[in-house]
């Protein structure tokens, strides 16, 4: 019985390595990615924030309150997406991965799914989580929320596959 026990154990285990150890089942290349977001408040590091004057930081609210006031932002760019990407976490924000004080972590990783979460520490502290589902290898569709000390972003994306080549490519 204990061996029986064990053996399940060992097999849940493996299932459960090799199905994180997989990525998206996505097309690689070029895709065309939209993007609707709203944001509130501000991201500017609080040391940046330290160094305006106060008219800099009154201009800042002002901004702040007018593009809040105008609701959800919506984007379309075009990015490369590579098979090292879709194990990674493709499709997340560029920024975070440039950030040496960003650590992204992978919650749930399947060929249809992708959840996972960007802390950030420093002089930007932020935490983002992210969902993206693949609804075939030609299209995904996700949400991402990011909160920082000074704002809170939602965004919601789709993406459609274009091309092999990642020519074109507006993050090139």
């Amino acid at each position: 019985m204990n061996n029986r026990r064990l053996l399940l154990v060992t097999l849940m285990t493996v299932s459960t390595v090799a199905v994180s150890a997989e990525g998206l089942d996505v097309k690689t290349g070029l895709w065309e990615m939209t993007y609707t977001s709203d944001i509130q408040g501000s991201f500017l590091p609080q040391a940046t924030l330290d160094k305006m004057t106060p008219a800099q930081k009154a201009q800042l609210a002002a901004a702040a309150k007018k593009q809040a006031a105008q609701g959800p932002r919506t984007w379309q760019e075009k990015t490369c997406v590579t098979a090292k990407d879709l194990k990674a976490g493709a499709f997340r924000a560029s920024d975070d991965q440039d950030d040496p004080d960003c650590k992204f972590t992978v919650k749930t990783q399947t060929r249809t799914l992708q959840e996972g979460s960007t802390v950030c520490s420093g002089a930007e502290t932020r935490h983002t989580a992210m969902k993206i589902e693949a609804l075939g290898r030609d299209r995904i569709k996700g949400s991402m929320t990011a909160d920082s000390k000074g704002g809170k972003l939602t965004m919601q994306l789709s993406g459609k596959w274009l091309s092999d080549s990642c020519a074109g490519a507006d993050d090139d």
